[in-house]
């Protein structure tokens, strides 16, 4: 059993490479029955209240195993009133494994007051591959010198039980493509969001620059590029972006315009041929990034391959982050699809979100 179909297909393709010839697919449920002996593995989905529901009804099992037990829906309710009696014929026992994924969830709750045995391990004591063990020595360093949030590494490499919940955006809520659409197309909109930041220094933020795609029909989103520099001079600053946006084309520019910002900002949209739109920042930084972070508790969002890992760190120890220039330009590009900033009636430019029947055009104008 998993939370999705995909979970069991490691031990799927296993089965199937170890035991193929004697395997034949199951004729009433989804699984396999080995020929020579009868036996019979079956596979259920948990990702939902009424799979969980459904699991294991009228069978008879003599073992049953939960992976990533943690994002298993319902689970708690589920093991009860459906799994655990199918394994009363055979007196029979179930494992459930999973990353922690903090305490607000149902494998948390069957681990403090249902398992019988329980074994808590490391990245560094059950896994004795040499290559792993030298990335979790890496992690390790980085969680160290606060590159990494140190309360995720304690869930997902000592498997210990922590609450993330001073994070917006946990790991688990990040998603990639197998397959990755390719940009730029007629099926996508492509806005990028600029943060800027004039100092060279060690301690300085740095200028930040997200691309986000959303698809014209499902509104997913699609982070498909993100990069970060340290420079002083406007000048090199707009090569960058001028570089940055060469392969996407984008539709539209978000650059935060505050202050000394606004004329640089306003200089660039003068003489430059590109679709920049200066905003002034309302609130603070989280609450801005509030409904970014809903899109990922919402699965909406997905991310390019190739994005640098320094992207994902900060992402996931936003707001406790050191650095946070990157979550502020994620947050222009994601909110700049919706109507999240209205006309301005002054003079300069302004943006406005267009109808989806005209959402294809491109709606940023000139007052």
């Amino acid at each position: 059993m998993a939370h999705k179909r995909d979970g069991c297909s490691p031990v799927e393709s296993e089965l199937i490479r170890t035991l193929g010839p004697y395997l034949v697919p199951h004729p009433k449920r989804d699984g396999y029955i080995y020929t020579p002996t009868g036996a019979e593995l079956h596979i259920w989905t948990l990702g939902n209240k009424a799979t969980s529901m459904r699991a294991a009804r009228g069978e008879k099992y003599g073992t049953i195993v939960i992976d990533e037990a943690a994002w298993c829906a319902n689970l708690h309710d589920a093991f009860l009133t459906a799994i655990q009696p199918s394994l009363a014929d055979f007196s029979g026992y179930a494992i459930f494994a999973s990353t922690p994924r903090g305490q607000k969830n149902d494998f948390f709750r069957i681990f403090r007051g249902l398992a019988d045995v329980r074994f808590c391990g490391s990245t560094a004591d059950c896994n004795p591959l040499p290559e792993l063990q030298a990335f979790y020595t890496e992690q390790k360093r980085r969680a160290a010198h606060g590159r990494l949030n140190p309360k995720f590494f304690r869930q997902e490499y000592d498997a210990e039980f922590v609450d993330l919940g001073d994070c917006l955006v946990s790991v688990d809520m990040i998603q990639e493509y197998e397959i990755e659409p390719i940009l730029p197309h007629e099926n996508w909109q492509i806005h990028i969001g600029m943060d800027l930041a004039f100092s060279v220094k060690e301690e300085a933020d740095f200028c930040a620059l997200v691309a986000v795609a959303r698809h014209r029909s499902t509104h997913d989103l699609f982070v498909c590029g993100a990069y970060r520099f340290k420079e002083a001079q406007p000048r090199r600053m707009l090569e960058e972006l001028k570089k940055f946006n060469a392969p996407f084309h984008a539709s539209k520019i978000v650059i935060e315009s505050v202050q000394a910002q606004t004329a640089i900002v306003n200089q660039w949209m003068d003489e430059e041929h590109l679709p920049i739109v200066p905003v002034k920042p309302e609130k603070d930084k989280v609450t801005r990034f509030q409904p970014t972070a809903q899109f990922y508790a919402n699965d909406r969002v997905w991310h390019a391959q190739s994005l640098p890992i320094y992207f994902k760190d900060e992402l996931t120890l936003f707001p406790i982050s050191e650095h946070d220039d990157m979550c502020d330009a994620l947050a222009y590009a994601i909110m700049s699809f919706g109507n999240y900033w209205d006309e301005d009636d002054g003079p300069g430019r302004f943006w406005r979100q267009g109808s989806e029947e005209d959402s294809s055009r491109d709606v940023w104008e000139a007052a």
